[in-house]
């Protein structure tokens, strides 16, 4: 396969503009975004043992889908219960068949201890609904041994399906495992397809370590899928491993069935940043019995946010929910890199002509906000959204001092040509949110879906927007208007 570079499509993230909340009437001004309606409430493991490093009733790393034959029907899954040295006690799910106008509930059974499950922690939450409304939903399972700076992690990856869009799940199926203490995994990601019914994809990272005392600097990542609803799993094999470390791969579907895998990658993610990595892709036009070798999509600096009250730090990256396919086949990438000082921005590149050429970037200054986790999505019509956190710039320093961040999200209706950007949430604080011992923290990403004549989206904010524990999981739809979407 050849990759080229070819037109230029950015994303700018300095602007603002509001949206009333409320509901649906005839004097509606577009672009309009809806009242923050909380889709999280009180923890349901408030009654489970757990040490001092969790909090409880709070929810990180919201994850987002949408039926691809009902757009009413979506499905949302998050860390509950976060525990700061990484995982949560369990994952929750919430699924609705109006719009996001309501929504209901579940504990995948089974999994985690806190559901009769063998697990004592699970992370990396991710929801994909397929054909016939299959939903599955994946996530790092973790045994914990010892505790304090002594505790051991031991991961599996495991995926629940449901024939009901999540409204019931059945037990987990464990895809990936291994008795090797030195082997561990992580970030994985899944689509389901969304033109036969019980097939799902998924893809994850593999670190295997020399020795006990060295931690792993380059991993592998491993592909599996299921063609009976999640019922059993391929035998995991490696699809890609270049002496290298990736992490945030992005699965997407095309239309035409092919398979997309997007990353970022550099000798090793584990060196402080900032650093050189690259955005990659593999694909597969067989259901992923086959795959490309990997092409250099764009280089990046490697970024993390940098709190300017120099209280806590923030964990996060440039790097969310890197890619999103568009109904004409086409797959947009998008990434952030954050500069303290000034210079950071967002920006989307677009892969066309059936997967041989790449669009070339153009990096746009955002004065001195720090966009960080973006997430990508497009909807039936074409129209591409991206979303992003975004710490503001001024900000005063001390123990007391709060660290505002906001919700941003920008869509182009003419495949990147031009940009709008809109106000979703916020400002709220985020040393409130002070949920990992790497600093402060609402997840790894978050849920953004393509809508009829919009996006909807799923956020983890704290206070003063969060009611119930530091952290609350909240849902909004940005409707753009005739013609917007």
């Amino acid at each position: 396969m050849r990759w080229t570079l070819s037109t230029v499509l950015v994303v700018l993230g300095a602007c603002t503009s509001s949206g009333g909340p409320g509901p649906a009437s005839p004097s509606r001004t577009f672009p309009f975004v809806s009242a923050l309606q909380a889709v999280s409430g009180r923890s349901p493991f408030h009654d489970c043992s757990h040490g001092g490093q969790v909090a409880i009733d709070s929810e990180v790393e919201p994850s987002l889908a949408v039926d691809p034959a009902d757009p009413d029907r979506l499905l949302a899954a998050w860390q509950q219960d976060r525990n700061a040295n990484g995982g949560a006690l369990g994952l929750v799910t919430a699924a609705s068949s109006d719009g996001g106008a309501t929504w209901r509930t579940s504990i995948p059974p089974h999994l985690f201890k806190c559901a009769d499950g063998p697990y004592d922690l699970a992370s990396d939450p991710v929801v994909s609904i397929g054909a016939g409304g299959r939903a599955f939903l994946g996530a790092v399972a973790v045994k914990v041994s010892g505790s304090g700076q002594d505790a051991e992690f031991d991961t599996d990856i495991a995926v629940s399906a449901s024939v009901d869009g999540g409204v019931w799940w059945g037990d987990p199926v464990i895809v990936a495992s291994s008795a090797d203490p030195l082997v561990s995994f992580d970030k994985e990601t899944l689509v389901a397809d969304a033109r036969t019914e019980g097939t799902a994809y998924a893809v994850w990272v593999r670190y295997t370590q020399q020795n006990p005392n060295q931690p792993a600097r380059t991993n592998e990542t491993l592909f599996s899928r299921t063609l009976d609803g999640g019922a059993s799993w391929s035998t995991p094999v490696p699809i890609h491993s270049g002496e290298t470390e990736t992490q945030f791969h992005q699965l997407v579907e095309s239309p035409d069935g092919s398979l997309v895998d997007v990353f970022v990658e550099a000798p090793s993610l584990s060196d402080k940043a900032p650093l050189p990595a690259r955005l990659a892709a593999i694909r597969s036009a067989d259901g992923g019995v086959t795959w490309s070798m990997p092409a250099t999509v764009v280089g990046i600096t490697f970024t993390v946010p940098t709190d300017p009250t120099r209280k806590d730090g923030v964990r996060g990256t440039g790097q969310g929910i890197l890619a999103a396919a568009a109904p004409d086949g086409g797959v947009y990438v998008a990434w952030a890199e954050e500069r303290l000082q000034g210079g950071s921005f967002v920006a989307i590149v677009r892969l066309g002509d059936g997967g041989v050429t790449w669009s070339l970037p153009v990096k746009i200054a955002t004065d001195r906000n720090q966009p960080f986790i973006p997430g990508i999505a497009v909807t039936a019509e074409g129209t591409v959204g991206i979303g992003w956190y975004e710490l503001q710039p001024i900000a005063p320093t001390g123990t007391r001092a709060p660290l505002f961040a906001d919700v941003r999200l920008a869509w182009s209706t003419d495949r990147g040509a031009t940009w709008s950007v809109i106000h979703v949430a916020g400002p709220f604080d985020m040393h409130m949110a002070k949920l990992s011992s790497a600093g402060d923290f609402v997840g790894d990403y978050f849920g953004l879906i393509g809508l009829p004549g919009g996006f909807g989206v799923a956020y983890a904010l704290a206070a003063p927007l969060a009611s119930v524990g530091a952290t609350d999981v909240f849902f909004s739809r940005v409707e753009l208007g005739a013609g917007g979407g």
